[in-house]
């Protein structure tokens, strides 16, 4: 929630920063008490699908609505009729990123990564998302440049490459033993191996 207050105003919204940002905590705290219903009984890669989808959506719809009030194909007019779209937007994306691709990662760290190398993988995982916070700090400086819109565009960017890493590469966890996922990796890489043998003597 770093810089949130900035981001609520960025993002055009025309209730008090100070209230958005109660109503965004309220509303994680609902959706963190939903996701440990869901995800038992929906499994986690489902839920990171939509959560991902969800946050995409929110983000690249939020940053063509700023980019239209910034163009002028909104007036004032129109514009105090949408009030709600911001507020909106801002509360479902973080309501549906609540419940899906902030807190999975960290369920998963301990479910797909082989037992030989989990403490190594999961504690390189927790640096690489430490890392990550250069990104908060850069906040003020990519609305300097990029403007909020872009910003926005920015983060929805990232949120649909995210949803795209987990349909092609993160296997449903939910119900299954750690030697159960450890086999999928396991027959997905044969698979691949079979596959490139064949390409290797059609070529020949």
């Amino acid at each position: 929630m770093f810089y949130a207050i900035d981001i609520v105003q960025g993002a055009k919204v025309e209730l008090d920063a100070y209230i958005t940002i109660v109503l965004i905590a309220t509303v994680r705290l609902v959706a963190m008490l939903l996701l440990s219903y869901s995800s038992k009984h929906y499994g986690r890669r489902p839920l990171s699908i939509v959560s991902g989808t969800g946050m995409s959506i929110c983000m690249l719809t939020l940053g063509s609505y700023i980019l239209c009030i910034k163009q002028g194909l909104i007036s004032e007019e129109l514009e105090k009729k949408l009030t709600l779209i911001p507020l909106s937007l801002l509360i479902l994306y973080f309501f549906i990123s609540t419940m899906g691709f902030y807190p999975i990662p960290f369920a998963l760290s301990s479910e797909v990564y082989p037992g030989n190398i989990r403490g190594t993988a999961a504690g390189f995982g927790a640096g690489c998302n430490f890392l990550f916070f250069i990104t908060v700090k850069l906040y003020p400086t990519m609305m300097e440049s990029m403007n909020a819109y872009g910003v926005f565009f920015f983060y929805g960017g990232m949120a649909v490459v995210g949803t795209i890493f987990v349909i092609i590469f993160l296997p449903e966890t939910r119900g299954k033993t750690l030697e159960e996922i450890q086999e999928y990796f396991v027959k997905k890489e044969s698979t691949k191996e079979e596959h490139e043998k064949i390409v290797e003597k059609n070529a020949v």
